[in-house]
């Protein structure tokens, strides 16, 4: 049944969810009447200690296609849940990183080692919703020259949709001498 109950009775559970705000929300395959984002549903005259277990299903449009998740909760009398079903509404976007590096530089992206090869490396994610931003982000970059480990480090913030573009270039003059 739909409710906006928010005290749960001692033979009750409530389930609680969070929806796109046009979802069409089905409890073990039948179809919800209930809207907006927030949507409650009590479950009367249940056992104590028993497990009830609830099959829940959220479709929606994004970008003209349907989405679908299903969820399994178990509720027990007096009990209440709440789930969530808008990470996966939420819009993804594409961030692009490129950097310019030494050709044979190794790259790490946030401690992990790329396996990347070239002058121009380019890295795409989804994973930032939009809104999202990932800070202290660190882009480390090293080179052998002569022999020697150097190793150039930049600590950014990368924020979704970003396209982003750093040069490592190593100048061998960059100290300056004293005369």
């Amino acid at each position: 049944t739909d409710g906006k109950e928010t005290r749960v009775s001692h033979d009750g559970a409530l389930l609680t969810l969070q929806v796109p705000d046009h979802a069409k929300v089905y409890i073990n395959g039948q179809l919800t009447r209930s809207t907006g984002t927030n949507r409650s549903y009590a479950s009367v005259g249940l056992e104590p200690g028993k497990r009830y277990r609830y099959q829940v299903r959220a479709e929606w449009d994004a970008d003209g296609e349907t989405v679908s998740e299903t969820k399994v909760v178990q509720l027990t009398a007096g009990n209440q849940e709440l789930v969530d079903f808008r990470a996966l509404a939420s819009k993804k976007v594409e961030t692009r990183l490129t950097l310019n590096v030494p050709e044979t530089a190794e790259v790490r992206l946030a401690g992990t080692k790329t396996n990347m090869k070239g002058s121009r490396r380019t890295f795409s994610t989804d994973r930032l919703n939009d809104g999202q931003e990932w800070s202290d982000y660190t882009i480390e970059v090293t080179v052998d020259r002569n022999g020697e480990a150097l190793t150039e480090t930049k600590t950014i913030t990368l924020r979704s949709g970003q396209e982003l573009e750093l040069n490592f270039d190593f100048e061998e003059n960059r100290v300056a001498s004293a005369k």
